[in-house]
């Protein structure tokens, strides 16, 4: 999320995203969360347990193989800085077909959807072949990096899909979307709206990976370290699960 007072580290610490960023600038925001982490006074880059959030889309800017080239880029800028203690939740990208209905809200959803989205919001029949096939093959792209065990070579940073957006679609109320899940211009979440995904990103990550769920945990407990398994799931930890 960006803020009008600007990408500091003295008014955003690591939160190094940017609103309106494209994939290209994913190498530059990892480049700059390593800076921060090396040199404000913000972390403890030997000893200090790092919890990164990845999460990137933007609508049919790129097909599938070019989004998780980018994608690959910026997680190997992250790996090869070998950044210690580390792990990385990878969230792929929602469906956002049901934006057809978001736009119908009020006028101001209707422009603003059209302004920001409009090839799901207002699609032709040519960008919604398009949506259908590529959404998917975003989602499979970054399940296939992340198998590769490509960043599982060190026993201290390791990268984690946290599924729960692939099949999510947003809450209804009598067979119509539920606005209270969204900003007023129906594009961003409301508040209500983070805390189900934040709950659902928390609860990820406390199930075996191969048994996340892939949808909102909505109206669900939020999940905790058990006795039995007192550490967030990593590919390693999961397999005798």
């Amino acid at each position: 999320m960006a803020f009008p007072n600007g990408q500091s580290a003295k008014h955003n610490g690591l939160n190094v995203a940017k609103s309106g960023a494209d994939s290209y600038d994913m190498v530059e925001q990892a480049d700059i969360l390593l800076f921060r982490i090396q040199n404000e006074t913000l972390c403890d880059w030997n000893n200090d347990w790092k919890l990164i959030t990845f999460f990137y889309w933007k609508s049919m800017e790129y097909d599938p193989a070019h989004y998780v080239e980018r994608v690959r880029v910026a997680l190997d800028q992250l790996y090869n800085a070998n950044l210690p203690r580390t792990l990385i939740n990878l969230v792929p990208v929602l469906n956002v077909s049901f934006s057809k209905e978001l736009k119908d809200g009020n006028i101001v959803c209707g422009l603003l959807q059209k302004s920001s989205c409009p090839c799901a919001a207002y699609p032709t029949q040519g960008q919604e072949d398009i949506l259908k096939d590529w959404i998917p093959g975003y989602q499979q792209g970054l399940l296939n990096l992340v198998n590769t065990s490509h960043y599982d070579g060190r026993e201290d940073f390791t990268v984690v899909v946290q599924p729960f957006f692939i099949h999510t679609e947003p809450p209804r109320k009598n067979g119509k979307i539920d606005f209270s899940y969204f900003a007023p211009d129906c594009f961003h979440l409301s508040g209500k709206g983070h805390a189900v995904a934040a709950l659902s990103l928390w609860n990820n990550m406390f199930e075996p990976v191969g048994k996340k769920k892939t949808a909102w945990h909505n109206g669900e407990p939020f999940e905790c370290p058990t006795e039995e398994h007192p550490y967030i799931y990593t590919w390693k930890n999961s397999i005798s699960k």
